[in-house]
């Protein structure tokens, strides 16, 4: 079935409360949602929105090159996208003519609740998720002293325990001896694993050996693909628009099932648009059994969506983001 018809709309929405990512703050998430239409008139949208730090290309790169693309796109029937695209614009894309044709299940699939520092208490926060149902919470560490760290982490642990595990992240700020003293501190009970440990990679397997504590890779895998010892590693986190695509992604998400490793889909605070496109991507891979990195919805002040999709008892419901994911708010997005 060929695509007969592609448009690009830019957003800018404001953000419920600041997030800092590598160093950078940002309050407004900007982005561009590519629409495409097939010869039967079914309608698909994926999302292009690189972070700056994060992702190599800017925003102003992906409008380049989709712009320059769209032509070709336009009379795509094979699924073979041209050569060089950045890892967002491969995402948008492949998202989008994939999303013209999903067909899923009603599942319903998990999420993970996500602490980070810097707005109010994350204890606190923690009790919230707890109480409305979610089973696993993501939690930031690494953004303060050790000592505070451990005395956080020790409290959510007793907020969470019996109702939720942990995943905790410290996007490799410790260095070994730091790494090895926060887990025996707070111990490794409740916790399902804990994402880039330490700074250097190749202190991963002592890590491991000393505490125990399955390691989850994120920037190692970005860095490395799948070229280092996984001997330890719990779990991939897979962000399609760093890693390069759902294609790209889909061959990970095979090669941790072959190794008993728990693949992950996550997010870097894109609008509802792809939130809904990850979940119907977790759902076509076979990933409903496994928490994601995709609840960030109640982290935007203001939704693309008319009808915003919830997250219900830790949940997003395919069913509901079947029936909303189509009906974008005109209002919020500009015509490129």
């Amino acid at each position: 079935m060929k695509i007969v018809d592609c448009e690009i709309k830019q957003y800018d929405l404001p953000l419920a409360r600041p997030i800092t990512i590598k160093g950078n703050t940002i309050t407004r998430r900007k982005g561009v949602v590519f629409i495409v239409c097939n010869e039967d008139g079914f309608v698909g949208y994926g999302e292009a929105a690189p972070l700056e730090g994060l992702h190599p290309e800017s925003l102003d790169d992906c409008i380049c090159q989709l712009k320059d693309i769209k032509s070709e796109i336009a009379g795509l029937e094979n699924g073979i996208l041209p050569e060089g695209l950045s890892g967002s614009v491969r995402l948008a894309v492949e998202m989008a003519t994939w999303d013209v044709f999903a067909e899923t299940e009603s599942i319903n699939i998990p999420v993970n609740g996500l602490l980070m520092p810097g707005a109010g208490s994350m204890v606190s926060d923690a009790v919230e998720l707890v109480d409305v149902g979610y089973t696993s919470i993501k939690v930031k560490v690494g953004r303060q002293g050790i000592a505070e760290d451990i005395e956080m982490v020790s409290e959510i642990k007793d907020v969470a325990e019996g109702k939720a595990a942990l995943r905790l992240d410290a996007n490799r700020t410790w260095d070994i001896g730091q790494a090895v003293e926060f887990c025996r501190k707070v111990g490794t009970g409740g916790i399902e694993y804990i994402e880039e440990p330490v700074k250097d990679i190749k202190d991963h397997s002592e890590f491991y050996e000393r505490t125990g504590l399955p390691i989850a890779l994120d920037e190692t895998l970005i860095e490395c693909g799948l070229d280092s010892d996984l001997s330890h590693v719990g779990a991939f986190i897979l962000k399609p628009s760093l890693i390069g695509g759902l294609g790209r992604t889909a061959e990970f998400i095979s090669f941790a099932r072959e190794n008993k490793i728990t693949p992950v889909i996550s997010c870097t605070f894109q609008s509802s648009v792809a939130l809904c496109g990850f979940a119907l991507f977790a759902a076509k891979m076979g990933l409903g059994d496994i928490a994601h990195g995709i609840g960030t919805f109640e982290w935007f002040g203001d939704d693309l969506l008319v009808d915003p999709v919830s997250v219900t008892n830790g949940c997003v419901s395919l069913a509901e983001v079947m029936k909303k994911r189509l009906n974008l708010r005109e209002d919020m997005l500009r015509d490129i």
